[in-house]
């Protein structure tokens, strides 16, 4: 025990020295990127960061913060949440499972201590919890939401202070909090991704993932003027072939041959990943309190007719993270899934081939099968009703599940196409300071090997890929 605790700090503590050591090093290469933020002759800013601690993101953040700090003032976020699960209570009965008390609970206590913008967040910051079919949470004491409430007005202080907020992504409690009050304030809040992407953000109830028909015009216009990258980008995606082989796996599994007959009336529901809390957490007009709550929801619904007609189909990364094979398991026993539903599920191609009616949440598939001519059932907020058909409340989307009708699907308007091949592009491929990052974002599922491997592949873009304007458009930031 104490030899592998010793081993966590020195590695922590070489992590420190060698990101140092490089920030030091790689701080000119920022240069571009620090015009982007602050443009010359405005200096003299007040900038507030939070990164996340993986080492692809922490050396670019350091990096720039060694540029911007000669002309402006800098603070790295020292702000540490409450550890949640120190504030739950358990029942002991753990086959009785109810979370709509506790939904209830935390509701009650936002309103009580002003925190209702971030009541999804606070459901998906114990989301290991409540997703443990093992565990039983009942409620979340009082304390932990006064400590938060502590917390926002800090950071209420802060926006008021800062000109500009730089963030990793959306999602999770302080993410949002942190861009809440910093745009309620009307600053500047941008976010540098790990897959090489700096964008400006301007709405609260708006994600880095988001799409709404608001934007149509500028969604057309960016597609018709990188049109042959972006449909070189789609070919190779449909094909598995794209840059992001973490994305490519789901093109590449072919379960079957595909049988007119045995799939003729089929349709498809998509789980999405339970941990996705970039797609939820950012805005408060959800119908359902998590990706987990609209599984058991839906699967509920199916259960009623024993699945007829549904084939089942998990997200391609759900098994890459900790914990969501059990929530699987803890679903087909609880639900009484039938083994067929899911091993006999066609592959993506056929799926979207076929234009088999698909269901979802909020998944990436509703993209997908615009591209492929038709539309997806959904209910949503990451994408607004113009980009498939969905439902605004519990009641339809029951109908939705229990409608044998296909009518619709294909009846899709053309200028929603070349929109849902810019937002694939955008999220997946789009690169705006590439040669900062390694090929692919470091991911909580990295081995040590495969980390060292991408911080390797990060100093070879760093040091030796030019910022070439065709490929890298340096000079801009993706506004959201």
């Amino acid at each position: 025990m104490i030899k592998k605790y010793a081993k966590g700090i020195f590695l922590k503590l070489y992590e420190k020295i060698i990101l140092n050591f490089f920030s030091y090093i790689i701080a000119p290469k920022t240069k571009k990127v620090c015009k982007l933020i602050i443009p010359e002759n405005s200096n003299n800013k007040k900038i507030f960061f939070h990164f996340y601690k993986s080492i692809d993101c922490e050396l670019i953040n350091l990096s720039i913060i060694k540029n911007l700090k000669k002309n402006n003032v800098i603070k790295i976020n020292d702000i540490i949440l409450p550890s949640i699960s120190e504030f739950v209570v358990y029942s002991k009965n753990t086959n009785n499972k109810n979370f709509q008390k506790l939904y209830q609970s935390i509701k009650d206590n936002c309103k009580k201590y002003k925190l209702n913008d971030l009541y999804y967040s606070i459901i998906d910051e114990f989301h290991y919890v409540i997703r443990d079919p093992d565990l039983n949470p009942l409620l979340i004491k009082s304390e932990f939401f006064y400590k938060i409430e502590k917390i926002k007005k800090k950071i209420s202080k802060l926006a008021n202070n800062f000109d500009i907020l730089i963030i990793s992504d959306c999602a999770y409690l302080l993410n949002n909090m942190l861009k809440q009050e910093f745009l309620i304030n009307k600053k500047k809040v941008l976010i540098i991704e790990a897959k090489g992407v700096i964008s400006n953000l301007t709405k609260i109830n708006f994600s880095e993932t988001s799409a709404n028909s608001e934007h149509s015009k500028k969604y057309i216009f960016e597609y018709l003027i990188n049109k042959k990258i972006i449909d070189n980008y789609i070919k190779k995606r449909f094909l598995g072939k794209s840059s992001n082989k973490i994305y490519n796996k789901a093109f590449l599994t072919n379960n079957n041959e595909y049988k007119k007959k045995k799939y003729k009336n089929s349709k498809i529901f998509f789980i999405n990943e339970f941990i996705d809390a970039s797609n939820i957490t950012w805005n408060k007009q959800q119908i359902f309190n998590s990706n987990l709550e609209w599984a058991e929801f839906s699967l509920r619904i199916l259960r009623q007719n024993n699945f007829k007609d549904f084939y089942i189909k998990f997200h391609p990364l759900t098994e890459l993270f900790p914990g969501n094979n059990k929530i699987i398991q803890y679903l087909l026993k609880k639900y009484e899934i039938p083994k067929n539903c899911i091993d006999d599920c066609p592959d993506l191609k056929t799926i979207l081939k076929e234009k088999m009616p698909v269901y979802s949440h909020n998944g990436t598939i509703i993209l997908e099968t615009l591209v492929s001519g038709y539309k997806t059932f959904f209910c949503g907020s990451r994408f607004d009703a113009s980009f498939g058909i969905k439902a605004n409340n519990r009641t339809e989307w029951s109908k939705f599940l229990l409608n044998n009708s296909k009518k619709n699907i294909i009846q899709i308007n053309n200028n929603i196409i070349p929109q849902a091949k810019y937002i694939l592009w955008r999220d997946f491929e789009f690169k705006n300071i590439h040669n900062l990052f390694p090929h692919t974002f470091i991911a909580p599922w990295n081995n040590q090997l495969e980390k060292l491997f991408l911080f390797i592949n990060q100093l070879k873009n760093i040091f030796f890929i030019k910022n070439n304007s065709k490929k890298n458009e340096s000079n801009k930031i993706l506004e959201l």
